[in-house]
Order: structure tokens, then sequence, then C-alpha cells
């Protein structure tokens, strides 16, 4: 009772003090609502309200939507490439592909330093691998110590081919983390005499209203290439905010159980989430590949996947020739593409992570062949 009656004196006075400062009007008002048992009432589905049709990458601050439900914050990019769906329906194969990760690049060096978040360029990819694994029961992704820039161009793709081939994974994850900044720096930084009373109402109470000026950035770009071709498969860009309360706090870590009790780092949580399931999605509608050795006019072949991949005996699979292409007027830059054969093949003997196959058809190897299911 006298908890309660304490939280109504801390508004009104706050209220007051608004009112005072000439900065709302008594219509605008925040209204503090007692908090709802859980149990008594479902939650709401989820209800988004979409951005407007003007590009949100151009902003410098783009205008967010709300999921109701999950209180998670998303701004996404509609003129991206990567927004479109890669299939029409989800792909039913039962093979598993192999995934390698690698380290995130940090655009801006000074952005994480409010709370000591350097660690975010190998976590945020250690939590995109966690949700792929727990939510999507996806192999185990390698994850590599380099990074590597979401540039399209040949040279990161030449990067990627050899990470693949060295680690036997079909694609390679990048990222990059584009923002950590403060929306308004004083108030974290410098406050007023003023900005500390609001804040500390603001803690105190543990709302928020737009009188809260403590909300920090968190941007970054999720790019999938194919470890072939070094091509980009999907690529977007996810961005989010939420409100950073610990000032003093200077070795807070990014993933540490404190990170995830403020705001910010819910807000991160389920933006990572959102972008595993985006992920997931998009490596689903991929046929599977997998590379293969073979001997000039032999017809056994050997497959750098197995059992583990959910390979069986019987299963037949498509031969596509690798071709590579010296880029002309470039050093050690090489172009990749596919090309069908029309061959078949079908596997005879299956270990965990290799296979041996027949090729049926009456086609004679010369050169790199993939082996591609559908």
């Amino acid at each position: 009772m006298y908890s309660r009656l304490i939280r109504y004196r801390l508004v009104g006075l706050v209220a007051g003090c608004l009112l005072v400062s000439g900065g709302i009007t008594a219509e605008e008002l925040p209204v503090i609502e007692e908090p709802v048992p859980a149990g008594d009432f479902p939650l709401p589905k989820n209800i988004a309200v979409k951005p407007d049709e003007e590009s949100l990458g151009n902003r410098p601050h783009p205008t967010p939507f709300v999921v109701s439900n999950s209180s998670t914050r998303h701004t996404v990019d509609l003129d991206h490439p990567g927004r479109r769906n890669q299939c029409g329906h989800a792909a039913t194969n039962p093979y598993h592909k192999a995934l390698a990760i690698t380290r995130f690049t940090r655009t801006e060096a000074d952005s994480a330093k409010a709370g000591g978040l350097h660690q975010v360029e190998e976590e945020l990819p250690s939590l995109l691998s966690q949700h792929l694994q727990n939510r999507h029961a996806i192999l185990t992704p390698v994850h590599l110590p380099q990074s590597l820039a979401s540039a399209s161009d040949l040279r990161v793709s030449n990067q990627v081919q050899q990470l693949a081939r060295t680690h036997r994974t079909q694609f390679v994850i990048t990222g990059e983390i584009l923002d950590m900044s403060m929306a308004y720096p004083g108030a974290t930084y410098a406050p007023s005499l003023y900005t500390r009373f609001v804040n500390g109402v603001h803690d105190t109470l543990g709302v928020k209203t737009r009188f809260d000026k403590r909300d920090r950035h968190f941007a970054f770009q999720l790019s999938l290439r194919d470890g072939f071709t070094g091509q980009v498969l999907f690529q977007k860009r996810y961005a989010t905010y939420g409100t950073w309360n610990l000032r003093n706090r200077r070795d807070v870590d990014f993933g540490s159980a404190l990170f995830w009790k403020t705001d910010y780092g819910e807000q991160i949580s389920g933006l990572v989430g959102k972008a595993g399931n985006e992920l997931a999605a998009a490596i689903q509608c991929q046929p599977y590949i997998t590379r293969v050795e073979s001997r000039p006019s032999e017809q056994q072949i050997l497959l750098h996947s197995g059992a583990n991949n959910g390979l069986r005996a019987g299963d037949r699979m498509t031969l596509y020739q690798l071709v590579v292409q010296p880029v002309q007027g470039e050093y050690q830059l090489y172009d990749t593409r596919l090309v069908d054969r029309q061959a078949v093949i079908e596997l005879r003997e299956v270990y965990p992570s290799h296979s041996v196959a027949v090729v049926s058809s009456e086609y004679l190897l010369s050169g790199q062949y993939l082996a591609v299911a559908p």
C-alpha cells in the first residue's frame, strides 16, 4: 500500500516539474498504469505498424515499427534485394547444409565504448549461431576468427571461396556492425540536473516515455554467401534502439547477464532472433550442394559429405561443373559459375563425413564438379 502511495506521489512530482518547465501540456502527460499479472489476460496478437514507402536506408534515424507482443523495435530496409523471398515455399529436402560464420566487422570503433561492448564482433555471430542451432536444427557453424567486408566485389568473393574450401562448408555468413551510437549523447554522458532527475524518475517507475533521451541505436548488416561461387545469396540491414541506463557501468560486456537485463539488450535479443529466422529461411530455400573429387574418365567419385549431412545410400544427385575463369586485367581474381552437365550420380557407400557415388550416365568427367540435390 505504502509503495503504491509513494509511486503515485512520484508521478505527481515529475508531472508537476514537466508542466512548470513548459516542456509539455497537461494533455501530453504520460499515463502510468499499474502492472497487470500476466496470467489474468492473454497477450495481444502481434500488431505491426509498417513504415511509409520512403526508403528507410537513406535516413540517419529510420522510423521504427513496434511489435506489441514482444516489445521489440525493428527497422527494415525496404529497398534491399535481400528482403525479397528466395523461394515461394520452404524446401523439404532432408540434407543438413554446412555453414561457416566469420567474425563481424565494426565500422565505428568508438561506438562500443559505452559499457565496454567491444566483444560484440565475436558475440553477435555466436548469438546467431546459437539461434540457428536451437531454433532451426542447423548444423553447428564453423566459427572463423577473421572478418570480411560486406562489399559485393570479386576480391571478397574469392576470399569466401577459399574459406569455404578450407572448412568444407556450403555457405559463409559475414556481417558488419554499423551503429551502436547514442541518439542524444548529452543525456547519457553529460546530463544536466534536470535530465538526471527525469532519468531517475524513469528508472524508479520503470516506465518509458518520450522524455527519456537515453536511446541507443544498434544496426548491423548480415550477408549469406555461396561458398562455391562467393556470390551473395541473402543480404539485409537490421536496426533497432533501446534505453541505455548504465552510464556509470564501464564493464558491462556485450552478452553479459547485466547487458540482457537492460532495455537495450532486450531489443537486440529480439532483433537477433528476427535476423536468425530470416537467415534460416534463406538457407533452407537453397539447394544442397557438396564438392566432388573425381578422376578423368572414371565413373566413381568421392563426395565431401556423408551421413552427418543426412545423405543415404541410394540417394541421387545432379552433377554441375564448376567453371573458373580469370578476370581480365585483375591479378589473381577469378569469376566462377556453375554449368549443369545433365549427369546423375547415385550414392553407393555413405560414411559420416564422406560418400562414394557412381555416375549413372555415360558422361565422362573432366574438371571440377559439384553434386546438387533439390
